[in-house]
């Protein structure tokens, strides 16, 4: 099902927003950046800091999927709801790398383009991501401190 109308709406941040993050936040099945949801009043924090270069939430057919981001390391943070994958990828990488250019390289800092960092657990972004001929560059793992 990949029918319907895509949407990006920029993250200003605006309080409504705010919350519809955090919803998205709590409802996430695959996660990189934290394990422990942060409370809401950490979540506002980090949302009015806005740190990324742009940051969109994306709607398929008027309905909330998911949220799009470009850092300034050029990464494309992508966390779509898996249903709406197949019907929001491509339109949301498009919108990035059509409004976007990576910033210049930084070595051993930042690479000369866009990358997508995935967990390994989200089967759906990254079929997607090889349904459009996208490389897998490396695999990352965390290490575990010791008590």
């Amino acid at each position: 099902m990949t029918a319907g109308i895509v949407e990006f709406e920029p993250v200003i941040p605006t309080e409504a927003q705010i919350d519809h993050l955090f919803e998205l936040l709590k409802a996430r099945r695959h996660r990189i950046s934290h394990q422990d949801l942060p409370s809401f009043a950490e979540h506002k924090r980090f949302v009015e800091a806005h740190p990324y270069r742009v940051w969109y939430l994306v709607k398929w057919d008027g309905d909330l999927v998911g949220g799009v981001y470009l850092g300034e390391d050029n990464a494309i943070g992508v966390n779509i709801e898996d249903r709406a994958v197949d019907a929001c990828l491509g339109p949301a990488l498009d919108k990035i790398i059509q409004e976007f250019d990576p910033l210049p390289s930084i070595p051993s800092v930042r690479p000369n383009r866009f990358y997508i960092n995935v967990p390994p657990s989200n089967a759906a972004l990254i079929a997607g991501l090889e349904k459009r001929g996208c490389a897998l560059l490396q695999l990352s793992f965390a290490l575990t401190n010791p008590d």
